[in-house]
């Protein structure tokens, strides 16, 4: 009987042993789990916007160039790192952002019509159609850019009837007086109630590249 209790007595300081150890282990390994690539990445990304609505473009470059050496594959990072370069001018680096952004982002409008308005700007009106006959395909409603593409198809001389037709919606969708009111005058010149203007007539300019975070990416307070 005396060898029976020291046993039971054994055991049971082996189980509470061995139960404070487990918990111990427990306690210790329970470390939180810090943010993932795409997550600091996005953090980043949204840091450089608020830089840029600040004005601070320096900041945003950094935050932007960051944030794709975080997760190269955050397109909207890229896309808003070629806005800074075709601010600057650099075409060549503003392309080769938004065409990544293109291909990580194939559903978005932004990187195409930004892409489009690369090309216009330097000349390569074709290209410019391409890819903003793209972007209108993916957002068929968004008057920003509906307007490049009506204006440089105009700019390449286009005059035919589908040119007509995306005129039409352009002065039934526009609500900015400016090209509300260049809409008009061309739809006009288009159906021959007016003359065709000189060469030298005034077009609006390339409406402002966006700023964005897709909506079905990860929204954070």
């Amino acid at each position: 009987m005396r060898h029976l209790v020291v046993r039971m007595a054994l055991l049971a300081i082996l189980v509470l042993a061995t139960c404070g150890c487990q918990a111990t282990a427990v306690t210790d390994g329970a470390k939180a789990p810090g943010p993932t690539n795409t997550e600091r990445a996005l953090d980043l990304e949204r840091s450089g916007v608020a830089f840029l609505a600040e004005g601070k473009n320096a900041q945003a470059q950094s935050a932007f160039e960051q944030a794709i050496a975080v997760d190269p594959g955050c397109g909207p990072a890229h896309n808003n790192l070629g806005k800074i370069y075709l601010g600057q001018q650099r075409f060549y680096q503003a392309a080769w952002e938004f065409e990544s952004a293109r291909k990580l982002l194939p559903t978005r409008p932004e990187p195409e019509n930004n892409l489009g308005m690369v090309f216009e700007r330097t000349g390569k009106i074709d290209l410019a159609v391409d890819h903003y006959t793209k972007a209108h395909g993916l957002a068929p409603d968004q008057c920003e850019i509906l307007g490049n593409l009506v204006r440089a198809r105009i700019r390449r001389g286009d005059r035919d009837a589908t040119l007509k037709d995306l005129l039409s919606q352009l002065v039934l969708r526009e609500s900015r007086p400016d090209w509300l009111a260049w809409a008009k005058e061309k739809l006009a010149t288009l159906v021959g109630m007016q003359a065709d203007p000189s060469p030298r007539d005034t077009l609006p300019q390339p409406e402002p590249e966006r700023m964005f975070l897709p909506p079905d990416w990860e929204q954070k307070p």
